[in-house]
């Protein structure tokens, strides 16, 4: 069932990263998404180990 979800309307972080463009912003790594639990989080288990690399990755672009 998620998966036809995802498949129909797609993850938020591209949708995001093309806004913070469209804005005007600079996007200086592709987007990433984390998954949570229920709508609001907390994160699933390791989704923060994989957020924490990420963050490295934006602080050396």
């Amino acid at each position: 069932m998620l998966y036809d979800i995802l498949k129909t309307i797609g993850y938020a972080a591209p949708k995001m990263a093309r806004s913070i463009a469209k804005m005007g912003g600079q996007v200086i790594a592709g987007p990433e998404g984390f998954y949570v639990m229920g709508k609001e989080g907390p994160l699933k288990t390791r989704e923060i180990e994989r957020a924490q690399s990420w963050g490295k990755l934006l602080t050396q672009s």
